[in-house]
């Protein structure tokens, strides 16, 4: 399995829409920029080709601490959820 970059997807952006480097770079990062806008408020983004992509709160929990045996407080934090959409499934198993 290969990784594409985001170098990569600004040159497959690039060839695509027969657009300059430049445009093609400013127009990765405003979509970079605002799926992480939206995550930060607290929202949700969906994209109908591609799937869900959610924040949610982890909330404190206690845990030990592997080193030292002692019990530790891990503080509330925020996770990503991403939930693939039924028609980018199907593509990927036909």
């Amino acid at each position: 399995m290969e990784k594409i970059t985001k170098k990569e997807m600004i040159e497959n952006v690039k060839d695509t829409l027969a657009i300059t480097k430049e445009s093609a770079t400013l127009a990765v990062d405003a979509v970079i920029e605002v799926i992480v806008d939206s995550l930060k408020n607290g929202n949700q983004v969906y994209l109908r080709e591609i799937g869900t992509i959610e924040p949610y709160t982890r909330p404190e929990r206690q845990g030990i601490n592997p080193a030292t045996g002692e019990k530790i407080t891990i503080k509330e934090s925020t996770g990503i959820r991403f939930k693939a959409s039924k028609s980018l499934k199907d593509s990927l198993n036909h």
